[in-house]
């Protein structure tokens, strides 16, 4: 039996968030779509209360946001085991060649810019493991 595939959004833009889970869903109304406003609540819901690491298969994180930006995210999560297993979308209006650059530094699957179209996310997931 596959396990559903577990996705994590991270954007505090809710248009943002609402067009990518709309998009997810329709492609497969299974997907186990999680959505947090910043880097810090991401973390949150990674590390839970209990312990234990959630693994998401996939996340989609943006780099402008409040309270804990992408790249801090990026630097947290990196050092946690649920990094090695996990794809990373950067889904951002970012367009700075230095982003891309520094984006680079870590295991970016994807840098795409906002806002994401079905093409773009069929590409993502045509690319990355989800059902392990």
């Amino acid at each position: 039996m596959r396990k559903t595939p577990s996705i994590l959004l991270v954007d505090d833009d809710p248009a943002s968030n609402y067009l990518a889970k709309l998009l997810l869903l329709e492609i497969d109304p299974e997907f186990d779509i999680h959505v947090r406003y910043h880097g810090q609540e991401a973390l949150e819901f990674i590390k839970t209360a209990d312990g234990e690491v959630v693994s998401p298969t996939l996340i989609f994180l943006d780099l402008n946001m409040p309270v804990m930006d992408g790249f801090e995210f990026l630097e947290h999560f990196t050092q946690l085991p649920a990094s090695e297993s996990t794809s990373i979308v950067l889904l951002t209006s970012s367009a700075y060649p230095k982003d891309i650059e520094r984006a680079k530094a870590y295991n970016i699957t994807h840098f795409i810019n906002k806002p994401l179209t079905e093409e773009q996310l069929r590409d993502v997931l045509a690319s990355v493991p989800l059902y392990r």
